[in-house]
């Protein structure tokens, strides 16, 4: 009776420890199911607010643009021989107010570092974020008139060219009345300091990857303006990358891509 005793105890003892053992087991599963579900979801919420903050300063660029087009005082400067300058480069302040909060939301650099107005006879007025020297304005204002006569080389609406410094890039976009005809082009300077601060959250994740580029009318090939610092091929990205990608488009051919490896999903990675 003793050893039949002690065989029935060690049988509840191993039981219970394998009851301990399933119910512990699936604690952990559940745990880890609930954390990659929460991990995914917060992924997919930095992915999308991080592209909607830089959405939000295209969109600035976009509602100056409109804002040139409806001024009176613009219009009459974009379509004259020659026309008040002074004038024109107060109501281009006043249209597409680079001192304005918009112009800084998301970032602490402004996103709009210059704009220049250039009518049909490439005549030009220009405003700049920051105080400038006669030294600096001149070369900065030969740099745009550069690029002003080179884009209207070009069939196309808008493009992104070079900045006059190595971390800025110049989007420039042509002007066009409600009949479609053509009125001139604004150049804006984008700091692209901005942009990496924008996007910088996502380099917290390990095996995380951005970028922000530009595809032409004629092109759907995309050109990246500046990156992540381990940079791929985003068109690679989706053969390559285990990732959770979020592709998304905007105004003027800018488009932002984002990617995130799964790794970053499961807590048991961590390990």
């Amino acid at each position: 009776r003793i050893k039949f005793d002690e065989r029935i105890s060690m049988l509840v003892i191993f039981t219970t420890a394998f009851a301990m053992m399933v119910i512990g087991l699936g604690f952990i599963i559940f745990f880890v199911l609930f954390s990659s579900r929460h991990n995914k979801q917060n992924i997919e919420y930095l992915q999308n607010s991080t592209a909607r903050a830089f959405g939000e300063n295209i969109q600035f660029i976009e509602d100056g643009i409109i804002s040139i087009r409806h001024n009176n005082e613009l219009r009459d400067f974009l379509t004259s021989e020659s026309g008040n300058s002074k004038d024109a480069e107060t109501q281009l302040a006043y249209a597409m107010d680079i001192f304005s909060e918009r112009n800084k939301k998301n970032t602490t650099y402004p996103f709009s570092n210059r704009v220049y107005l250039f009518n049909i006879n490439n005549l030009f007025v220009g405003i700049s974020y920051y105080p400038e020297t006669v030294k600096t304005r001149e070369r900065a204002n030969e740099h745009f008139r550069e690029i002003a006569e080179r884009f209207l080389s070009l069939n196309e609406n808008y493009h992104v060219f070079d900045g006059n410094e190595n971390n800025t890039r110049i989007l420039a976009v042509k002007l066009f009345d409600d009949d479609m005809n053509y009125m001139g082009i604004c150049a804006v300077e984008v700091n692209l300091d901005s942009i990496k601060e924008i996007f910088s959250s996502v380099d917290v994740y390990k095996k995380s990857y951005w970028e922000v580029g530009f595809k032409s009318l004629f092109s759907n090939d995309p050109n990246p303006l500046v990156q992540s610092n381990e940079g791929i091929n985003i068109s690679e990205s989706e053969k390559e990358i285990a990732g959770i990608i979020l592709i998304t488009d905007y105004s003027f051919g800018m488009y932002s891509a984002i990617s995130i490896d799964k790794s970053n999903i499961f807590i048991l990675n961590a390990f």
